[in-house]
């Protein structure tokens, strides 16, 4: 390990790395230079006394998470949660529960760029507020209560393998589905299809372009359905740890509890 001081910057920029001897590495977008909270303009600046009134913050800084809390007022706390319905729709009222924390509440407003609105579907982008105040980070997923996605820290998965060196069990991966990125292992390869008879074959390995059943352990756990429930949540991709290459493209099987 190395430990460095950064000179200033702006933007994402390349890290590189080289030894005496003449040894070098890099990596480009590495780092990324953060402008400073800075809150430029509001408009409109006015509103009624009721609320209601949609304004535009403008300025430098702010997270690109999403999760950024506004305030009016010292007594007021209401935060905002932007994101994108998934699948199915969203209703003010509505039982939710945060995932994995657990935690739940009932949506108090919906926020679209065109205003206040009661409901909002798949695909829709949306601010959501909550009728409790909940920590939510990126990656976390908001879903019904009474009908929330599987949290598991093993699964079943049909994978194509992408990488040029076969699929290593001792190695570790990055496993990206949705905007969650958590550090995973092959725990089995459970079959190698044949591509002409679509018949499953045991196999210990999977190499380019083949595919196959894959048991999959990841270091904590995420938030999946099988991929005909969901395709957003039930798919994923495979990242090398090392060199953050895409070495596989998968799609989560179903278990008894997701009928």
């Amino acid at each position: 390990r190395i430990d460095v001081v950064t000179p200033a910057g702006s933007g994402a920029v390349a890290v590189s790395v080289e030894n005496p001897a003449g040894g070098r590495a890099s990596r480009v977008g590495a780092f990324l230079f953060l402008e400073p909270l800075r809150l430029v303009s509001i408009a409109p600046a006015r509103g009624p006394k009721s609320g209601g009134t949609r304004v535009l913050l403008s300025g430098t800084g702010f997270s690109p998470t999403g999760n950024v809390r506004v305030r009016f007022g010292a007594d007021n706390d209401s935060r905002g949660y932007l994101g994108r319905v998934e699948s199915g729709r969203v209703k003010v009222g509505d039982h939710i529960v945060v995932l994995p924390s657990g935690e739940t509440a009932r949506i108090a407003e919906i926020i679209t760029l065109e205003g206040n609105t009661q409901s909002a579907g798949s695909q829709d982008s949306v601010t959501i507020t909550l009728d409790r105040q909940i920590d939510i980070s990126r990656g976390d997923v908001i879903a019904d209560r009474f009908h929330p996605p599987r949290v598991t820290d093993n699964l079943r998965a049909n994978v194509c393998w992408l990488g040029n060196e076969p699929l290593s069990s001792s190695r570790r991966y990055l496993l990206k589905c949705g905007t969650r990125t958590v550090k995973a292992s092959v725990a089995s390869v459970n079959s190698h299809y044949d591509i002409l008879t679509l018949t499953a074959e045991p196999a210990s390995t999977l190499k380019t372009n083949e595919i196959g059943e894959l048991t999959i352990r990841t270091a904590k756990p995420i938030m999946v359905d099988a991929y005909w429930k969901n395709h957003t949540s039930g798919s994923f991709i495979l990242l090398d740890e090392a060199s953050n290459a895409t070495v596989a493209a998968g799609t989560i099987l179903a278990e008894p509890s997701d009928v």
